[in-house]
């Protein structure tokens, strides 16, 4: 009689980001985390740092949905802010993410004294994706938010709320080749909307919005992993 084999969770792993504050700048040793719904992740302002610092951490779906249209399904509240002074740190951190669903992706800002100090930073829970979002006027395109980061082999799903399809043109190359390359983005509420991966590795890449239906301004960039 055959024996039933036992399968267990893998294992949680804890994720530690330590920033330095010096002069007004901040270091991040860490800049995009890719974990899942059952690890923690410890935020730590290192010994070393000459001031306290705050992280600020953005709604994902933006809150830029114009009144009268729906939004994707609400990304959940993974982190609230923190403040931490220099040689604190956050303690373990389990990502807010529903049982259902332990899936989401946000990026975060650290302020010091009220002013921005660094770039922006990512965490990704499980499959996520971030979420951009592009409104157009006239043949102006503007996408919220308009610089974001994601982990290396991370997710991002781009979106209209205006029912303008956008086609897009990225430099130095299209990140963005699975499930197809992510050359062009769809209302809302079309099923066409898909999530993609990552396949291009870490850089810096910027889009623009092509020819059709003809725009002439806008854009954004998607940073991937470690890069500035």
């Amino acid at each position: 009689m055959a024996t039933a084999r036992n399968v267990y969770p893998e294992p949680a792993v804890s994720y530690e980001v330590t920033i330095t504050l010096t002069n007004g700048e901040v270091t991040v040793d860490n800049e995009a985390v890719l974990m899942q719904s059952t690890d923690t992740i410890t935020f730590n302002n290192s010994a070393s740092s000459d001031g306290a610092i705050q992280l600020i951490f953005a709604l994902n779906p933006p809150s830029t949905v114009p009144p009268g249209t729906t939004p994707p399904p609400p990304g959940p509240v993974m982190f609230s802010s923190i403040t931490l002074n220099p040689g604190q740190d956050s303690g373990p951190l389990t990502p807010q993410v529903p049982v259902l669903n332990p899936n989401g992706s946000v990026n975060y800002t650290i302020w010091s004294a009220g002013v921005d100090v660094g770039d922006v930073y990512a965490v990704q829970v499980g499959n996520g994706p971030l979420y951009v979002s592009a409104k157009s006027s006239a043949t102006i395109v503007a996408f919220t938010p308009q610089e974001v980061r994601i982990p290396v082999g991370g997710t991002i799903e781009f979106y209209t709320v205006d029912g303008t399809d956008w086609d897009l043109d990225w430099q130095p190359a299209n990140p963005f080749t699975q499930p197809a390359p992510l050359d062009e983005i769809f209302g809302l509420l079309d099923t066409r909307t898909k999530t993609y991966t990552d396949t291009g590795g870490q850089g810096v890449y910027t889009y623009a919005p092509g020819p059709n239906p003809g725009a002439m301004g806008g854009g954004g960039t998607v940073k991937t992993g470690n890069t500035n």
